[in-house]
């Protein structure tokens, strides 16, 4: 009899950690990953894909959060990539992040979800580039061209599938704080509270040792 009720406390308990953990808007990654920030700053990565129709919705919100983020939070963007077709589009965001202009980023997203421009052509690609213009001057699309083929690039490309693989991504736009955890709109519940839930795991990862 005791025997019983010692399996019956041991299954209440273990039920009631899952649905703890199931109600937690974020994931302990089980294999924790190196972090890019240096000592003393919090990393957050964005993993998204310029294709994503949610990533694109989210694109204002996360903007405006940005721009409240403190001094040692550090934040980044992974393409991610499960397809060719999406590692294309992981080439056009390695050549914008390469050339060091994320203003580049709204553009491309409006380009694809707006006027269905197919960006994973390359001759697309630079009739687009040719008609962009960075801090008021047009942009050289043989200049960008020659970064969208350079080894760099390809690269990062070529890559993106192996790196979404290894954190565990699944779906897009996911966000990962300090290696440790993860989240997502739908983990945290909404996109308002995503935000929310982002900086609750920086002022924890703060406190990590």
């Amino acid at each position: 009899m005791k025997a019983g009720w010692k399996w019956l406390l041991a299954t209440v308990a273990l039920a009631g950690s899952l649905v703890a953990q199931a109600a937690q808007p974020w994931i302990n990654m089980p294999n924790p990953m190196p972090v890019q920030a240096p000592k003393g700053k919090v990393e957050v990565i964005e993993f998204f894909w310029l294709g994503c129709p949610h990533c694109y919705h989210l694109e204002p919100k996360l903007n405006a959060w940005l721009k409240t983020l403190p001094a040692d939070v550090q934040f980044r963007r992974v393409h991610a990539a499960w397809n060719a077709g999406m590692q294309k589009h992981a080439q056009l965001y390695a050549t914008i992040e390469t050339l060091k202009m994320p203003q580049l980023i709204g553009p491309a997203f409006d380009a694809i979800h707006k006027q269905e421009l197919e960006l994973r052509d390359a001759d697309v690609v630079k009739d687009w580039a040719g008609k962009q213009k960075v801090n008021g001057k047009p942009l050289n699309a043989a200049t960008f061209m020659g970064v969208y083929n350079s080894f760099g690039v390809q690269t990062y490309a070529n890559r993106a599938p192996k790196v979404t693989q290894d954190y565990g991504i699944s779906g897009v736009p996911t966000f990962v704080v300090q290696g440790k955890f993860m989240t997502s709109v739908s983990d945290a519940g909404g996109e308002d509270q995503l935000f929310a839930v982002l900086n609750q795991l920086i002022a924890q990862s703060r406190k990590a040792p």
